[in-house]
């Protein structure tokens, strides 16, 4: 849903469910409620087939194997995020921005354009890494100048702190500028892999202003910095080789290479806002008002071969705070058992640190 902001107010996503990595149990439960909270805590919405999922095994439909869900269980879920449409429909502040280039992504699969290539998988690893490493973000588009026309400004990149730019081949000489001129002012540029060899056409272009940047390392550009990481390190993190398909989130690791290198790169320009001694397969969200901040938790510990999703915590989370922000109440949404408690909390040198007893699939925490 992430890879969709810029590109649509709103996302409804069809469920459907694969046995490519295994067959499923033809009955479920926590699969909803692991799918449910995966989407609504980006902010989507979900459509199901009824009381089930449509399955599929490589790109064929499976008529006869429809995997059916807990109704009953489901609408606890559904029903507890439709009483409390307070936590969702917020904004999500970032300073950490990533360049979604959809020049790049559709010249990937056009035969006639000179060596632009460019792996989908660039994007959405280094997506998967910022929201593992718990790192609130937004998405900024760079159109192709015809299906989607939008293009990258100086005013897209104002107030970050750093701008990723995973496998950005395809773009046009006005967002290379505005990107050169955001380093120049001050602000940190991260470019995975390759960067700038094609316009949003697909020609093959030389950029002399460009030079050097290439070379892997930083460099000092103006009063910012602009960093280089040859290794496409998005799609080394998406795709698991050996095995011929993407990585489980209960596969990785703190220790996953491409995952530490593109950390300690983002850490040099980046001072982490969320803390927490959480499991890599727990992913926090920040949203907020002028109020409020809510923090949208998922567990990713699912095994989707025997329907069980293992519980997180307890653990600890520690957050900045806005400028003069001071929450006197932690409200704690479990999803599971439908329950909406009251969490202690302490504040201390801008941030506010309190401890989640237990996560099943989903919950919310609202400081105001």
């Amino acid at each position: 849903i992430k890879m969709s902001e810029g590109l649509a107010p709103k996302m409804a996503i069809l469920v459907e469910v694969a046995h490519d990595l295994g067959t499923l149990p033809q009955s479920v439960s926590d699969m909803f409620k692991y799918i449910f909270a995966d989407i609504y805590s980006a902010d989507g919405f979900m459509m199901v087939d009824g009381d089930g999922f449509k399955t599929m095994l490589g790109w064929d439909y499976l008529d006869d194997k429809k995997v059916t869900y807990d109704v009953d269980e489901a609408a606890n879920y559904v029903a507890f995020a439709s009483a409390h449409p307070e936590l969702y429909g917020l904004d999500e502040p970032a300073r950490v921005g990533v360049i979604h280039s959809i020049a790049s992504r559709r010249h990937f699969i056009n035969p006639f354009v000179e060596d632009g290539s460019f792996n989908e998988s660039s994007i959405k690893g280094v997506v998967d890494m910022l929201l593992n490493l718990n790192v609130p973000m937004k998405t900024i588009v760079s159109g192709d100048g015809e299906l989607i026309r939008k293009t990258l400004t100086a005013a897209d990149l104002a107030g970050l702190d750093v701008v990723v730019l995973p496998y950005v081949t395809m773009i046009s000489d006005e967002e290379v500028t505005a990107l050169l001129n955001y380093a120049r002012d001050g602000g940190s540029v991260i470019a995975i892999a390759t960067f700038g060899t094609h316009d949003r056409e697909g020609k093959s272009v030389v950029r002399p202003e460009l030079a050097g940047l290439g070379t892997a390392g930083e460099h000092s550009l103006g009063n910012g910095t602009w960093f280089t990481i040859n290794d496409d390190l998005g799609e080394l993190y998406a795709n698991n080789y050996k095995a011929n398909r993407i990585y489980m989130p209960t596969e990785r690791t703190n220790t996953n290479a491409p995952f530490v290198a593109f950390r300690d790169a983002l850490l040099r320009y980046y001072e982490p806002e969320i803390v927490t001694s959480a499991p890599l397969t727990v992913n926090i969200r920040r949203y907020a008002d002028d109020a409020r901040l809510v923090l949208h938790m998922v567990n990713y510990n699912y095994n989707h071969l025997s329907d069980r999703l293992t519980p997180a915590g307890p653990f600890t989370i520690t957050l900045a705070l806005p400028e003069g922000s001071t929450p006197v109440t932690a409200v704690f949404y479990e999803f599971e058992g439908t329950r909406k408690t009251e969490l202690d909390f302490t504040v201390k040198d801008g941030k506010a640190s309190l401890t989640i007893p237990s996560l099943y699939a989903y919950s919310i925490v609202e400081l105001r």
